[in-house]
């Protein structure tokens, strides 16, 4: 009950320093310079981008845990036969590192939908913003709605999808290629060369357990992704807003010193 609640107050308060941080940027910004970054994008920081690293940061402290199962588990499983080991360290890193090219292409389609979630935005602010005029002109109306809302949240859902379909081939490539591992252990090694029972039903019921860790990795990776997505994200406007509110001081200041 405590780490959980300690979680809430901590993944809580993120979102709340993040806000105001990001907040007292824009107040302290020219007006110019937020007409052209646009309203629609300040919105998507403020809400949709800090919610996804406060879900990213609740995640954090379990992904931590699971790790440290994995390594204390490898750990075991050097001990009990390095040969076997390496066997099965080699077949875990083409698991890692295929998964991770995987992941790497998910990224991109990823961050691709993160793009049209600011154009989203801008539609929806459109929306509650100029309801009146739309409501007037009927072809305009639908215009807005077939040409430009439709096709903008069409091309986040096409871009969100496919990143997310990536992210679960590399999880599930990921489970077979472990599968893969615990059916050459039990079947083909003892083929191949002579290996004590003891060891090998070791290494059978550790990784048997080390499979709930693993999948539980794998299954955070997409939150992960769209967290890190999303502080980009937050830190390119925030060093946006911090430069034009600098640039703003030393105007302000060189003309006060020529007064």
């Amino acid at each position: 009950i405590i780490s959980q609640v300690s979680l809430i107050h901590l993944s809580q308060g993120a979102i709340f320093e993040l806000q105001i941080r990001l907040s007292r940027k824009i107040l302290s910004s020219s007006l110019r310079h937020l007409e052209e970054l646009g309203a629609s994008r300040l919105l998507a920081a403020l809400t949709d981008d800090i919610q996804s690293v406060s879900g990213a940061i609740f995640v954090i402290p379990f992904l931590c845990i699971d790790i440290a199962i994995v390594i204390g588990c490898l750990i075991y499983l050097s001990w009990l036969s390095w040969p076997v080991f390496l066997v099965m360290l080699g077949f875990l890193v083409v698991a890692v590192f295929s998964a991770q090219f995987l992941i790497s292409k998910g990224d991109r389609f990823i961050a691709l939908g993160r793009e049209q979630q600011d154009r989203l935005f801008k539609h929806f602010g459109a929306i509650t913003e100029g309801i009146k005029e739309l409501k007037l002109h009927q072809k305009r109306r639908q215009a807005f709605l077939s040409q430009e809302l439709q096709s903008t949240a069409a091309a986040r859902r096409r871009y969100r999808a496919a990143g997310l379909n990536i992210f679960a081939i590399a999880t599930n490539w990921g489970q077979f290629l472990f599968f893969f591992t615990i059916g050459l252990l039990l079947f083909g090694l003892p083929q191949l060369t002579a290996i004590n029972a003891s060891i090998l039903s070791g290494y059978i019921l550790t990784m048997t357990y080390l499979m709930l860790p693993l999948r539980s990795i794998l299954e955070m990776l997409p939150n992960l992704s769209t967290a890190s997505v999303a502080l980009n994200k937050i830190e390119a406007l925030g060093l946006s807003l911090a430069s034009q509110s600098e640039e703003s001081s030393t105007v302000k200041n060189d003309l006060n010193s020529s007064w």
